[in-house]
């Protein structure tokens, strides 16, 4: 299972994409947080489909010809800290999305349980998560290491 993560994360590494959105549901503000990987080769992306245990694959609606792999929020999540040790150039944004707290966790961590008690905190992690993935992507994961 290790090199089948490993080949994943090559992929990730070259296509992939580590994406923070804002989003306005019911007049209140969250973040989004998207793991996505794009690539012409339909059978490779069902493979890291089947690996990761999930995501939706999308076709690009300008080119026909890509296909996206997507995986949202908490699933994003999983997918990241999967491929968190063998990534190399993504490995900083990976690590921003997994450390960002999961406000609808039904069994939170000790490092969780405060953010999910206070909305000013949880919103406060979440600006500076935002901030970091969009730097990180910015310089394109360079300028920081683990």
């Amino acid at each position: 299972m290790t090199e089948a993560l490993a080949w994943v994360a090559g992929l990730a590494d070259g296509d992939g994409t580590f994406r923070p959105y804002w989003s306005h549901k019911n007049g209140k503000g969250y973040l989004g947080i998207q793991f996505a990987i794009s690539n012409r080769c339909l059978p490779a992306l069902r493979r890291c489909q089947a690996i990761l245990g999930g995501g939706r694959l999308y076709q690009d609606h300008r080119n026909p010809k890509y296909w996206e792999l997507r995986f949202d929020g908490v699933h994003a999540q999983d997918a990241a800290a999967q491929l968190l040790p063998y990534l190399v150039i993504k490995q900083a944004q990976a690590w921003v999305m997994v450390m960002l707290p999961r406000r609808r966790s039904p069994m939170p961590g000790p490092r969780q349980r405060g953010l999910q008690k206070s909305p000013v905190l949880y919103r406060l992690a979440q600006a500076v998560a935002y901030k970091a993935l969009k730097r990180l992507n910015e310089a394109g994961g360079k300028g920081w290491k683990l």
